[in-house]
């Protein structure tokens, strides 16, 4: 509204400034009124806004989330510091060296047959004393081949025939010992190394060709006969008064995220 505008309303009267005022005080009271609304609802999405930003924030360190929630995208920092030492053995450090063992494997003499000296034989004479060296090694592996037969023979007196009885655990015409099989559920599942690494491992030290194919199923067998300990592990946690620790661990399968569930006392 001009300054004209307002003169000529008062030179009109007090009933019309009167009016003008209570016009305008309407207003201003309709204007607080949409404020205080305003207000309330710009408080509502604040404290809206800061309980979902809280619940993206949100992990295994500041809540009661599992670590599987967080997935592999949190990133992790060494606490590890350098030394300043060098690698190996430090100063002061009592230090551990092979000695030798009473009572060896194996014992090779080696023979002087002729004097340094002179060239004289010495095959017919006995040794003053001996040098003594040991070498620590593994002995030569590989795969050990058992077979086995069982007599069939002729009763003398009534001519039927009897077939002597394999042993229980010898089933298949060809089939691999428990040792073999229990060197292959080692390394998969305990030293965790890839089927196929496992099976060039067998080949390079036991120079035999085995399938990973044979390898699942020494680990499925296996897993079938360890199922009345496990039964009896998880009854025996799940029964306990003691405290339970829960834990869990992420591993790629198949470039895929899994959580390997662990409970123990």
């Amino acid at each position: 509204m001009s300054e004209s505008e307002i003169i000529k309303i008062y030179n009109k009267g007090v009933s019309e400034v009167i009016g003008l005022i209570k016009e305008l005080s309407n207003q201003i009271n309709h204007l607080n009124s949409q404020v205080e609304n305003i207000s309330k609802d710009n408080k509502t999405l604040n404290e809206r806004v800061k309980s979902l930003e809280s619940q993206v924030n949100k992990n295994s360190n500041n809540s009661s989330k599992p670590p599987s929630s967080d997935g592999f995208k949190k990133k992790t920092k060494s606490l590890r510091t350098k030394s300043g030492k060098k690698p190996g053995g430090q100063e002061g450090h009592e230090g551990k060296t092979l000695s030798l063992k009473e009572d060896p494997d194996q014992v090779e003499i080696h023979s002087i047959e002729h004097c340094s000296e002179c060239g004289a034989s010495l095959e017919d004479v006995p040794p003053k004393r001996y040098i003594v060296r040991q070498v620590i090694d593994i002995p030569d592996i590989k795969v050990k081949v058992t077979e086995h037969r069982a007599e069939v023979k002729i009763c003398p007196h009534c001519k039927s025939e009897n077939t002597a009885n394999f042993p229980d655990e010898v089933t298949n015409t060809v089939q691999y010992g428990k040792r073999l099989k229990a060197v292959a559920v080692y390394l998969t599942q305990y030293q965790l190394i890839p089927y196929k690494r496992s099976a060039e491992l067998i080949k390079d030290l036991f120079n035999h060709h085995i399938s990973q194919g044979s390898i699942v199923t020494f680990n499925e067998n296996c897993y079938k006969r360890l199922a009345p300990i496990e039964n009896n592990i998880r009854n025996t946690i799940t029964s306990s008064e003691g405290a339970v620790h829960f834990d869990e661990t992420g591993l790629q399968i198949n470039k895929k995220l899994h959580w390997l569930h662990v409970a123990s006392n």
